[in-house]
């Protein structure tokens, strides 16, 4: 069967089903994007070199290219108004590089650990697709960032060592971006560690690209001696396609906990019956809807960014519509590495117009948050100061 695209001539259905083909075929050049979206804003190379743009021709086929607002458009596809750094933005929003005297969260390039009981391990810098809100944004997309041989062979060293642990998050980038081999090398060898209990992937990867949830990788799964979750990053109810459908069955049937996590994006979902609709579709898909995340502060994301008030006003519209566990917890990463907190009390209090934090790694820590963008400051550590980007570097 041959096929046509807006980008190809002619391809097969084996091409299109075949994931190493979507990525091998994926948009880059922003002059060919232009062809097929002739609404695009003109300089949009200068956006694309400091934040790299890419698109599936999967996910490219399900936006509509005549409609310059459509909501999956927005979080794909470059703007101007990336440029656009506001002084409360910041190139490291929640602390994965914070360092200090009292806090340490990279013991190795490839490793944070903010929370005592689980830490993120970096195995790529690259993803299928790069979303314009990414908090990571100024990390992905560049191979300077892979990480050598060797300081992934400390990362799972200081994992075997920190007897403390209990889960290991795979992150990136997009760990399903590595081949069936290297990544179930990885999950075999956490597997092995006495103290773990639990492994996580954190993936955008059948968002982009369905069709990487091969049976081989699945075999990889399937293998894997602990528990293994999977936590997708579902934005949009048109998302949630046939294809999509099939991986989470996949994954399912070989054992795989399926969670989900969105950001709340402006004139994306930012809409109570949006939100409605993802959580049935996920539901459907026998995946949890656990988080709606409040827009983490990176540099050139403030046209994406949904305040806390509006926020809380959509999660009040859907409860009482919804059963309870489709009702996802609204929360925040505090900016500076103190870790996320759901915005209710007694952790998120509103009081003459800020919010009162009670950061979950430290009861003692009492912050500050504005809505106004003046970010996240402390009341009783004097000497950190969350809007001092050289806690980043």
């Amino acid at each position: 069967m041959t096929m046509q695209s807006p980008i190809f001539n002619q391809y097969s259905e084996s091409d299109w089903r075949d994931w190493i083909w979507q990525q091998n075929h994926a948009l880059k050049n922003v002059t060919q994007l232009r062809e097929l979206a002739p609404w695009l804003e003109s300089g949009l190379e200068k956006t694309s070199q400091n934040f790299q743009f890419q698109i599936t021709p999967y996910y490219l086929s399900l936006l509509n290219l005549n409609e310059m607002n459509d909501p999956l458009a927005k979080i794909t596809f470059p703007t101007l108004a990336e440029l656009d750094w506001k002084s409360d933005e910041f190139s490291d929003p929640i602390g994965d590089r914070v360092h200090g005297e009292q806090r340490q969260h990279q013991p190795t390039p490839a490793i944070v650990h903010r929370y005592p009981d689980r830490c993120l391990l970096f195995l790529t810098p690259l993803c299928s697709s790069y979303c314009r809100y990414c908090f990571r944004r100024e990390l992905v997309a560049k191979p300077e960032n892979t990480f050598s041989k060797n300081v992934l062979e400390k990362s799972v060293q200081y994992i075997a060592d920190t007897t403390s642990l209990r889960e290991v998050i795979l992150s990136g980038g997009d760990p399903l971006l590595m081949s069936d081999e290297k990544l179930g090398g990885f999950l075999s060898r956490l597997a092995e560690i006495p103290h773990l209990r639990t492994l996580r992937i954190h993936t955008r990867f059948p968002v982009f690209n369905p069709f990487r949830i091969t049976p081989s990788l699945l075999q990889v799964f399937s293998e894997i001696k602990l528990p293994l979750t999977m936590m997708v990053h579902v934005m949009h109810p048109r998302e949630v396609t046939d294809e999509f459908k099939i991986a989470m069955r996949r994954l399912q049937k070989a054992g795989v906990l399926l969670l989900n996590q969105s950001v709340l994006i402006k004139d994306c979902n930012d809409k109570a019956e949006i939100l409605k609709e993802l959580s049935y579709k996920l539901v459907e898909c026998g995946i949890v809807p656990q988080y709606l995340h409040i827009l983490d502060r990176a540099r050139g994301t403030s046209h994406f960014r949904v305040s806390v008030e509006r926020a809380q006003q959509i999660l009040r519209e859907i409860r009482g519509q919804l059963p309870g566990y489709m009702i996802p917890q609204l929360t925040l990463d505090i900016p500076g590495g103190h870790g996320k907190i759901p915005l209710e009390a007694p952790y998120f209090q509103e009081h003459q117009g800020a919010y009162n934090i009670t950061s979950p790694l430290s009861q003692s820590a009492r912050l500050t948050y504005q809505d106004s963008g003046v970010g996240a400051r402390p009341k009783e550590a004097p000497n950190l100061d969350l809007r001092d980007e050289s806690l980043a570097r």
